[in-house]
């Protein structure tokens, strides 16, 4: 399981870098989905915000990918907690 979950992050990792924003986006929803507890997705999502991202793009609303990674992490936990057991 740990060299699954090691390779998924850096799959995550190269299609951060060398992949479309939608691929990366995937990819991580099938980590949440598949691990518990899968930080890596947050952690990916703030080096998306601060290499790509744009501060004047939307000044009220700071490292977009990586807020919404959170959300998804708090919310897909409990859910999937819910449907795998």
């Amino acid at each position: 399981m740990l060299a699954k979950r090691l390779l998924l992050g850096a799959v995550l990792l190269i299609s951060l870098f060398f992949g479309p924003w939608w691929l990366t986006v995937i990819i991580g929803l099938f980590g949440l989905i598949y691990f518990k507890n899968y930080y890596e997705v947050a952690v990916a999502a703030l080096l998306f915000d601060l290499i790509y991202g744009s501060a004047s793009a939307s000044p009220w609303l700071p490292l977009p990918f990586f807020l919404s990674s959170v959300v998804l992490l708090l919310i897909v936990s409990p859910l999937r907690y819910r449907l795998w057991y």
